[in-house]
């Protein structure tokens, strides 16, 4: 199965391409412009792989929550692949997507390892998602949610002090998190972000495997209603 993988839900845009055990990927750090970025980064992933739109089977985007711009960009790119082409797209949750790349940054040989996501929302809030892996499969403990950093123990009830840290939230927020670092946090990853790659491990993997949904259904996930357009 032939896959493409778009991310673009914060400054870095990224885009991959699965041909059967194969993946590539491509990364840009340039902050604006993801929308006249995409496709030609799609198009060059296709050449090296030798392959055209055609043979394409399936589309996946993170769907967010992250800024609204490169949401709503990585969510237009797959609806037109969707629809164009006639093939399923898959939303992936774009904070379970940071989960994942921090997991594939510890390269750590635990069977089960567990994560908080800790994302800068702006407005002083974070998006938060709280999840377990074992054996590489992803289970999501706590809805995302969008919270004031300082009231996170008064959402969160967590055991245990081997959790990883992920996302920019940490360094953002890192006075009103000092708690939580200090009493839960085994690894802190604040500059690790979700990247095309790791929504093509959760596309294959069971937590999303079923999930894939028509390009007319494929929907942005902002968690909060009030929304910044800012990257």
């Amino acid at each position: 199965m032939n896959i493409i993988a778009i991310e673009s839900s914060t400054e870095q845009c990224s885009v991959a391409l699965r041909c059967g055990e194969q993946t590539r990927q491509l990364i840009s750090d340039q902050p604006r412009g993801h929308a006249e970025q995409i496709l030609p980064m799609i198009e060059s992933l296709m050449a090296d792989a030798s392959i055209s739109r055609k043979q394409i089977d399936r589309v996946v985007f993170g769907q967010g929550p992250g800024s609204f711009t490169g949401v709503r960009v990585a969510c237009s790119v797959a609806q037109g692949l969707g629809y164009g082409l006639d093939i399923p797209v898959l939303p992936v949750s774009s904070l379970a997507a940071l989960a994942q790349a921090s997991i594939a940054e510890t390269s750590s040989t635990e069977m089960t390892q567990r994560v908080i996501v800790a994302q800068d929302a702006r407005l002083a809030e974070i998006y938060v998602g709280i999840y377990e892996f074992m054996a590489s499969a992803l289970k999501e403990i706590t809805i995302e949610q969008v919270i004031k950093p300082h009231t996170f123990d008064d959402h969160f009830q967590l055991s245990g002090n081997d959790w990883i840290a992920a996302g920019n939230g940490w360094q953002v927020y890192q006075e009103e998190m000092n708690s939580v670092i200090a009493t839960r946090i085994n690894r802190q990853l604040s500059a690790c972000r979700p990247d095309a790659r790791a929504l093509l491990e959760l596309a294959t993997g069971i937590a999303y495997r079923d999930r894939a949904v028509s390009a007319d259904q494929a929907q942005p996930v902002y968690v909060r209603d009030q929304v910044t357009h800012r990257k």
